[in-house]
């Protein structure tokens, strides 16, 4: 078992999440840039009638994945996310519900 990590090994992994997050922002501004130059190019938007192009899919993932890394780096202080910390339970209403181990 591992001993808790130090505040100062705390700061650089948030400020090393928080970095990731903002070049995965610009990396996803970037892509949607280029999705909407091929919107432009090819004159129709995607979606319903065609299919859509592989910039709008890098736009989305560079998206969720640059708010993935700043909730990470925001988290409050005393939260414990290592992975086995979280269980997820079936509820008896069929829906499942995650419980926080301590």
């Amino acid at each position: 078992m591992r001993p808790p990590p130090t505040p100062i090994q705390t700061r650089v992994e948030r400020l090393a999440s928080g970095l990731l997050g903002a070049s995965l922002m610009a990396s996803a501004a970037f892509s949607a840039g280029l999705a909407r130059d091929e919107i432009a190019a090819r004159g129709v938007v995607c979606g319903v009638d065609h299919l859509h192009c592989g910039w709008c899919y890098a736009a989305a993932a560079f998206g969720l994945a640059g708010l993935a890394a700043l909730a990470a780096a925001c988290r409050p202080a005393n939260s414990d996310l290592r992975p086995g910390r979280l269980i997820l339970r079936k509820a008896r209403s069929g829906f499942g519900s995650i419980a926080f181990l301590q």
